[in-house]
């Protein structure tokens, strides 16, 4: 009897709206987006080709590079298209740079020790050294450990360093003082690298005022398609180009532009330009969740709570609950969200975010990431409190019977 009951229920069950709160890993694809690479799709042309169908492609390539540009408050010709954010970082990262017509090597790399794995597991492709730069208890950058390298490589060399920062960490959300930052690299004749990843469409980015060199964008993490990232070079700067073959996008990145996602990515821009009225409401909902975290256990804990977080990502913890088993029972009572712990393999290791902020071990091992955008509704987020509570009860049950 049992049996018919739940092959009666599941229908039921399969048929249950899930809930996405995963948005800084990929968020849902606006319609908007989803129409332009439609769109795109249905015309036939290379973006290099002098004919009418070519002149079109390049149009609506040059549509969306200012679509971009406008979000950032940049100019059109500072944007170069990129397969993604980690072929933008990769970039940087293997190039000499330099400025007002002179390109040279480069004495060191200089990454905060949270970055993003496209920057610290891409140490290979930097010829030069590479150390790390710490980070406080927030994963706040240590300005005072920065100047030292600095001043350690001035020493050394007479050639410039490379400084590469994530201006919101894609974690903790927190959000890094980037014009601080840029202010000492540059006193010290350095050049400074923003990876704006999943800062934009979140907090307003001025390129023209922000006083870095570049900065690394991505189309997935805004509801644009997958496979369209942008490295938006100062002008002036010299990049060494990184894909080889044809001179698409001024010789910087070879190789036939991906017009559909770049269309897409656009269109996504465009939208994104027109929500930052939204972030209030996004911080209600953000404190509306952390303060309801806290009240499910006495042990919860939020990191960087204390300092400025982008208001759609929210990075939690309740010791003796690991993320392994939140992550599972939450993906089968229909909710997607993620680690604060890198994964890999079907395994869960303690993330160098956390690490690198100090976090103890077992702490970080039991820690979730949820980020949320454009689709998410306050009830979306009030589902999610009620399962996690139901797992965190259920493991508390389980602890008393062990100890009794």
């Amino acid at each position: 009897m049992a049996l018919i009951l739940l092959q009666l229920q599941r229908p039921k069950l399969m048929s249950k709206p899930r809930i996405y709160l995963d948005y800084n890993a990929t968020a849902p694809v606006r319609p908007a987006a989803k129409a332009a690479v439609l769109a795109a799709l249905d015309h036939v042309g290379n973006a290099s080709s002098i004919h009418q169908e070519g002149r079109k492609a390049r149009g609506l390539m040059e549509a969306a590079r200012e679509q971009v540009a406008k979000l950032i408050n940049a100019q059109s010709k500072e944007i170069t298209f990129t397969s993604g954010g980690t072929e933008s970082n990769n970039l940087v990262l293997a190039s000499d740079l330099g400025a007002l017509g002179k390109k040279q090597p480069l004495a060191a790399t200089l990454l905060s020790a949270t970055e993003h794995p496209s920057l610290i597991k891409a140490q290979e492709l930097s010829p030069r050294p590479v150390e790390l730069i710490n980070v406080d208890e927030n994963g706040i950058l240590d300005l005072t450990h920065l100047e030292q390298l600095l001043q350690t490589w001035q020493q050394k060399s007479e050639l410039p360093v490379l400084v590469s920062v994530m201006l919101v960490n894609n974690e903790t959300g927190v959000i890094q003082p980037m014009q601080k930052i840029a202010t000492l690299v540059h006193q010290y004749g350095g050049f400074i690298h923003a990876d704006a990843i999943q800062a934009l469409g979140k907090v307003e980015i001025n390129f023209e005022s922000m006083n870095v060199d570049m900065l690394s964008l991505s189309s997935h993490k805004i509801g644009g398609p997958q496979g369209a990232g942008v490295l938006v070079i100062r002008l002036g700067m010299l990049v060494d180009s990184y894909v080889k073959g044809g001179g698409q996008e001024l010789g910087l990145r070879a190789g036939t532009e991906n017009i559909p996602a770049i269309s897409g990515f656009g269109a996504a821009a465009q939208e994104c330009a027109n929500e930052f009225k939204y972030n209030s409401k996004y911080n209600e909902m953000r404190d509306s969740l952390e303060l309801k975290i806290n009240q499910i256990s006495p042990d919860a804990v939020i990191f960087a709570q204390n300092v400025d977080r982008v208001s759609t990502t929210s990075c939690f913890a309740i010791a003796g609950l690991t993320a392994e088993r939140a992550l599972m029972s939450l993906d089968l009572a229909g909710i997607a969200i993620s680690s604060g712990s890198a994964c890999s393999s079907g395994k869960v290791s303690q993330s160098h975010v956390l690490k690198a902020m100090g976090i103890d071990d077992e702490l970080a091992l039991c820690a979730l990431r949820l980020s949320f955008g454009w689709n998410t509704k306050p009830q979306d987020l009030d589902i999610f409190i009620e399962e996690y509570t139901k797992i965190y009860q259920r493991m508390m049950v389980r602890e008393q019977r062990q100890a009794s």
